[in-house]
């Protein structure tokens, strides 16, 4: 995939994930295909719940990933970083 297209389409799902991130939590919980979501008394983000749902469609089930050896300070969490700065309102780099 060339530079340019891999940029397009990070923009495009930035602007897709900000959009969907100002819905209304009513809107959030019927997209992500479930009810309000509780554990241990406590009830996750409809926003969070959305992101995850959608995480669930696109991407393998992370049982049948093997994990790749440690690159020197990327830490386990990279693959999560430009979801989280879509969520955070921060633009990607």
């Amino acid at each position: 995939m060339s530079e340019l297209a891999r940029r397009l389409g990070g923009r495009l799902r930035f602007r897709l994930a900000r959009r969907l991130a100002a819905l209304p939590p009513a809107w959030q919980l019927r997209l992500a295909g479930r009810g309000p979501v509780v554990r241990d008394g406590l009830t996750l983000d409809p926003g969070l719940q959305l992101l995850l749902a959608l995480r669930r469609r696109r991407f393998v089930p992370l049982e049948t990933l093997t994990p790749p050896p440690p690159a020197a300070g990327s830490g386990g969490r990279r693959p999560l970083r430009p979801a989280a700065r879509c969520r955070s309102g921060r633009s990607p780099a």
